[in-house]
């Protein structure tokens, strides 16, 4: 016995009633055949609009890369309100060592930067690898997969770069909170 809630509508084994459990909204029609199909079928898309939806998912990604970007670019200019804050005190020198910690989070900012605009070219690159393979009659799938798995790797390491920049950003605080005789920490 068929279970309906098991049979998958695009599975050639499929019957009508399988096909009505899982789409209850749509009529059944029936092909010369006799197969169960439903009327205005999803399932069959052209080429076209197959690639098309395969490059969706890069592009998602492209916008993942870009909110990391926005929060990266967010942090640096941070540092730099903070260094500029600095060069203004008129007791700059005993804050050398706050300078040195500054300059240490704006290059992992920075790193993190260049590997989200990195991870964003690979992932651009994802989708022209799509259309590429296609055009090629599918002999390069692999082009798309590993700029894709490289463009996350990518990724990765960048939000690493910022959560190296962050842990520095706390010991900054935890300091400058000491220095004013602040509560002590937890």
């Amino acid at each position: 016995m068929e279970r309906p809630w098991r049979a998958k509508a695009h599975s050639p084994k499929a019957s009508p009633a399988a096909m009505g459990a899982l789409y209850p909204a749509r009529r059944l029609g029936h092909t010369a055949a006799g197969e169960g199909v439903l009327e205005g079928d999803l399932r069959e898309m052209s080429a076209g609009q197959a690639m098309i939806a395969a490059m969706i998912t890069p592009t998602l990604l492209i916008l993942a890369a870009g909110s990391l970007i926005g929060a990266a670019l967010m942090r640096l200019e941070r540092i730099i309100d903070r260094v500029r804050a600095l060069a203004e005190h008129p007791m700059a020198r005993p804050f050398a060592h706050e300078l040195a910690r500054q300059k240490q989070r704006a290059s992992h900012a920075q790193r993190a930067l260049e590997l989200f605009f990195s991870a964003i070219v690979l992932f651009v690159g994802a989708a022209f690898g799509i259309a590429i393979d296609k055009l090629s009659g599918d002999r390069l799938a692999w082009l798309p997969i590993a700029a894709t798995a490289l463009g996350m790797a990518l990724i990765v390491a960048g939000t690493a770069m910022l959560l190296l920049e962050t842990r520095l950003a706390r010991i900054q605080v935890d300091a400058e909170i000491d220095a004013l005789g602040g509560a002590p920490r937890r």
